[in-house]
């Protein structure tokens, strides 16, 4: 064990410890520990290290290495008898009131103590109580040590350079333990090389403390020289198996938003974007940091739609957050991938602890009935395989995938073999390449209740989506025959996916006898490695691992259940969440619990204990007047003009009565959420950036609920259009005010006037960062069409607020009242509010970039905003084209990401991957 404060290298020191032990041909298993803390508060890491193949860690520590006074008190008591604690001696005076990281509840176990054994509560004292136990100490100077390395290499800096703390620390467990140096240094050479200065000074200090212990400690009884060290052995990181496993099978999108324990994945295949291929070009994953979860998911769903193996990984508050773009996955037969890597709750919960609470939540996550997949891992290396079935599974079955992890895989380091990318196998199910007629149908009805997939873009594949119900086509209907028959459909999936998987997929057996555990996820390390330990002392322990979680496969587990008289329940949760699975749907009840819910990971220590005395520890149906028909008919107008192809556009909506509209374009339809619309376009239009992409919705999808998707979008300036229908209400549920309608209008719908500011849509666009901000007008369709196709053709990001009178319900901002009759006096005949920008004389366009047109351009366009009552201005407000959209920031990481996009990419041949990761693999390897 190595532990020090948040910051002072203690995973460095680890990662260092645990590559040299790997190279000395030692099997590996660590745990990191810290709290939600950027630097400062106690962090810590075990190693275990045997010459035999281990899955989890253990209980207890043979030799602790301790930075400060606090990781002596909360850890000396579980080194055992004949280990040892190397320390710094500096810390020998240090009182357990002077560590203020120490939280109250500890300091207060541990003055009992204290009290009990009449010593003072200092890190002398119980240092002393360890020795008295038989534990050997081993105190060193941490900064007399880099003092005197400093006077010896004539190099005054090295005094003061306290993050080497790490390296004197695993440089003086080596000498004791007597390891060779030899895979110490290149160990150094390897983590530092980036750095060759540090690397130097790093080797020095490494050799000084290495070669003191070597001379000056003695009598402890533990060492490891080499053992024989098994070919293609990697070292690696929770992160590596999905990460590299999305490489490999085709995942070439994944948008995140950053969560602990999961954005190590994302940030891993951000930094190898770009991938070798067998045979073809250059590949690349894009990775999209968004500005909340649901824009994530959103992007996700956009991204699959044509046809990109899209996915996105997150942890528990993230995964609650995209519960309703989830049921919409779901019900339109999107195939997502989601990686949940579980941590405690619920809340914010313990940020950086380990928990498998999530289990229920992913099978019954989101309103109504929709099928789903939740698959869980066992291990690192398994989790590599596994997302490739995870991806297979969503494509065959056209269902969104959960794939549990968590935080017990995700900080975890272990020894495995090298990841063996032949074994995987890529199945894209029905998803079609080539349609040759034009009547398409994307939800037909088939003997296997799995319809051919077409995907945006493709020739004669025009499909629609929604969150409604649909016929066929993806139309709503609220036919119930036809609503019966959907169901029927997409739910009759769940039975063929049980029928179909592998069994070896879905349930795996190590073994059963009358006493038999039956878990799920992490839990199998740990469990694997207590059963071996039982089976030493001659007491046989069965173990049923259960990998498809949802569909749960009943007679499957009844099977492997069968000769079973005992049935023990390990999870990481308080409730015991697949015993209750386990029970509903075999009727068999598990007779112990063995549940932990502390937050810290499983040991097989406890798990051994707890075992040997199971211990439960397309029909139009606006209004008559509505303007919503005017912004359909230009842009309908607006393609036609542009001549752009029917296969390459996608209208993406959000929800209400603007909503439809998406419906009523004969281009790709995609009827998305509330307020959710940005994100599945963006990620359409990430993975497959040649489609024409417009996003529509109304004023209170996406100013209200959709705001903070609104200003992300801005910061980002991805090449597509976003459509406003603002008509200052919430028109399908009765009226009430939309952000748009102004501070004391009452409509007729309204209670009260409007107690709420309204959102000035052209200045949060223009502040935003859209590089297109324009406003039209719904009834006056041939301008409002010139916009659109102005919008289209910009190359960035472009916003159309659209006035929309709502007939209905705004009976304050009518078309009469736009077309100023109410203006009229006896002196003065009525003119319109409404007037156009260019017809005086305005120029919204950036000339010159960076200077003071900017500024110029930016004021006008605010000041112009504001303008309102009697005088209501159409146009362009803003526009510059210097500013490259973010297709183009992309290419700075991925030079031919516009040339092999991920909608085009192709990741298999022959059913077997195409992605070369070699090279990844090499760099693991010890």
């Amino acid at each position: 064990m190595i532990g020090g404060p948040q910051g002072s290298g203690v995973e460095s020191a680890a990662n260092i410890f645990s590559r040299v032990c790997a190279r000395l041909g030692y099997r590996i298993f660590g745990k990191r520990e810290f709290y939600s803390n950027i630097k400062g508060e106690h962090s810590y890491f075990v190693v275990r290290v045997s010459d035999k193949k281990i899955h989890s860690g253990v209980s207890s520590v043979t030799l602790m290495v301790s930075y400060d006074a606090e990781t002596i008190f909360r850890h000396c008591f579980e080194v055992v008898p004949g280990g040892g604690i190397l320390y710094d001696s500096d810390l020998a005076d240090v009182s357990i009131d002077d560590v203020h990281t120490l939280d109250g509840p500890f300091k207060a176990r541990i003055r009992r103590m204290f009290l009990s054994a009449g010593k003072q509560p200092t890190v002398a004292s119980i240092l002393e109580m360890s020795r008295a136990r038989g534990v050997m100490l081993y105190p060193v100077s941490f900064r007399g040590t880099l003092a005197e390395i400093a006077q010896r290499e004539d190099n005054p800096k090295i005094k003061g350079m306290v993050r080497m703390f790490n390296t004197i620390g695993v440089s003086l467990s080596m000498g004791l333990l007597r390891m060779p140096p030899g895979p110490l240094f290149s160990s150094i050479e390897f983590v530092f090389s980036k750095k060759p200065k540090v690397a130097m000074l790093n080797r020095q200090v490494a050799n000084f403390a290495y070669s003191y212990a070597s001379a000056s400690f003695s009598g402890f009884r533990h060492f490891l020289s080499s053992v024989p060290k098994e070919p293609h052995t990697m070292l690696v990181q929770g992160f590596h198996g999905t990460a590299i496993g999305k490489m490999v099978c085709g995942c070439r999108f994944q948008p995140y938003y950053p969560i602990t324990p999961a954005s190590d994945e994302s940030v891993y295949l951000e930094s190898n974007a770009i991938l070798d291929t067998i045979g073809d070009r250059p590949g690349s994953t894009v990775v999209v940091q968004t500005e909340d979860e649901i824009s994530a998911i959103g992007m996700t769903i956009g991204g699959a739609l044509t046809g990109t193996r899209s996915s996105t990984c997150t942890s528990g508050p993230g995964f609650s957050l995209m519960a309703e773009c989830l049921g919409w996955a779901g019900m339109n037969e999107v195939p997502i991938v989601v990686t949940n890597y579980q941590r405690s709750g619920p809340a914010t919960g313990l940020p950086t602890r380990h928990g498998q609470d999530d289990l229920l939540f992913a099978i019954h996550a989101g309103h109504g009935e929709f099928p789903r997949i939740v698959y869980a891992s066992g291990d690192i290396e398994e989790s590599f395989y596994d997302t490739a079935r995870c991806f297979n599974y969503a494509d065959v079955y056209q269902v969104p995938v959960i794939h549990l992890m968590d935080k017990f895989l995700a900080s975890s380091t272990v020894t495995c073999q090298r990841f063996d990318p032949e074994l995987v196998e890529i199945d894209r199910g029905k998803l079609l390449e080539r349609i040759e007629r034009d009547d398409y149908r994307r939800f037909e009805q088939t003997s296997d209740g799995i319809s051919p997939r077409s995907k945006l873009g493709l020739e004669n594949g025009i499909f629609w989506n929604t969150g409604d119900e649909s016929d066929e086509y993806g139309h709503i209907t609220e036919d119930p025959v036809t609503r019966v028959e959907m169901m029927d459909k997409r739910m009759g999936k769940l039975d063929r996916i049980l029928q179909s998987v592998p069994d070896e997929d879905q349930a795996v057996s190590f073994g059963v006898s009358e006493h038999t555990v039956v878990s799920w996820g992490s839990a199998k390390g740990p469990i694997v490695d207590a059963i071996l330990m039982l089976q030493d002392e001659g007491i046989k322990v069965g173990f049923v691992q259960i990998k498809m979680l949802h569909p749960f496969p009943s007679g499957l587990v009844d099977f492997l259940l069968k000769d079973a008289k005992t049935i023990i329940d390990v999870e990481a949760n308080h409730s015991g969440q697949l015993g209750k699975i386990l029970r509903q749907n075999t009727g068999r009840e598990p007779d112990y619990y063995i549940l932990k819910y502390s937050g810290r990971i499983m040991t097989c220590t406890e798990i051994y204990n707890a075992l040997k005395h199971y211990k439960t520890d397309v029909h139009n149906d606006w209004c008559p007047g509505c303007g919503d028909f005017g912004i359909v008919n230009a842009i309908q107008m607006a393609m036609a003009e542009l001549q752009i192809p029917r296969h390459q556009a996608a209208i993406f909506s959000g929800i209400g009565c603007s909503g439809k509209t998406s419906h009523f374009i004969n281009v790709y339809g995609i009827h998305t959420l509330h307020g959710r619309v940005l994100p599945f376009a963006q990620g359409a239009k990430l993975t497959n950036p040649q489609m024409t992409v417009v996003a529509a919705g109304g004023d209170g999808d996406g100013l209200g609920i959709g705001a903070g998707h609104f200003v992300a979008a801005g910061r980002r300036n991805i090449d597509m259009t976003y459509i406003v229908f603002d008509n200052g209400v919430y028109g399908l549920t009765k009226g009430q005010a939309s952000p748009t309608l102004r501070l004391g209008e009452k409509t007729k719908s309204l209670p009260t006037p409007n107690a709420n500011y309204n959102v000035n849509p052209i200045g949060l666009a223009v502040v935003s960062g859209f590089t297109f901000v324009a406003r039209g007008y719904s009834y006056d369709v041939r301008h409002l069409k010139d916009l659109i196709k102005a919008a289209i053709a910009h190359p960035g990001l472009a916003f159309l607020d659209v006035l929309q009178p709502c007939p209905t319900y705004n009976d304050i901002n009518t078309r009469d009242w736009y077309a100023g009759h109410d203006l009229a006096t006896e002196s003065q005949a009525r003119h319109s509010r409404i007037y156009k920008l260019e017809d005086q004389g305005y120029d919204p366009v950036v000339h010159y970039s960076g200077g003071a047109e900017v500024d110029e351009r930016l004021s006008q366009a605010l000041i112009r905003s504001l303008e309102w009552d009697s005088k209501i201005p159409i146009g362009v407000f803003y526009k510059n084209e210097l500013v490259g959209p973010y297709e183009h920031r992309i290419i700075n990481n991925i030079p031919n990401y516009m040339e092999n996009p991920p909608a085009a990419q192709s990741i298999a041949r022959n059913a077997k991957p195409r992605t070369d990761i070699s090279g990844l693999l090499d760099s693991l390897e010890i």
